[in-house]
């Protein structure tokens, strides 16, 4: 038989659900998340496509080569959904992964013109949903400082 939480005993002291900042983080990132795959409607990939072409571009940005590792460390996926995820982009013409003599298990990645466009078109339109829905910037600044800390 389950034990009744005591709630009078709770470190938070948080007497109901809606009452801890959990609730209030969840909903607004479940809307934020709509707001931007909406974005995605025409544009034949999903937001974790996306999410791993901009990690790809932002880490090719320095001239040094990117793994599949690097790409899951950026953006704090476990290595089975990067490969995933870079395998169907890949398919799509999005992506090129190869191999380098004296290492054939890392998986080199570069994106093509096609993932590049698309990286510029979804970053242009997720920008403009920034900006719609986090309109203060004042707020903004703070609400990224607060969130930070919870790092």
């Amino acid at each position: 038989m389950a034990k009744k939480v005591d709630r009078e005993s709770m470190a938070a002291g948080f007497r109901k659900i809606e009452d801890s900042p959990g609730t209030y983080m969840k909903l607004v990132l479940k809307k934020w998340g709509k707001a931007m795959e909406g974005l995605l409607d025409g544009m034949d990939a999903t937001s974790p496509q996306v999410e791993i072409l901009t990690a790809v571009a932002n880490l090719s940005q320095d001239g040094n080569p990117v793994t599949q590792r690097d790409v899951g460390e950026y953006t704090h996926r476990d290595k089975n959904t990067v490969s995933g995820i870079l395998k169907t982009l890949e398919k799509r013409g999005y992506i090129t992964r190869s191999t380098r003599e004296g290492n054939m298990r890392a998986k080199y990645l570069v994106l093509t013109e096609k993932g590049l466009r698309l990286v510029e078109k979804a970053l242009d339109e997720a920008l403009l949903i920034d900006e719609r829905f986090f309109p203060d910037d004042d707020e903004t600044r703070e609400l990224k400082k607060l969130l930070k800390r919870y790092l």
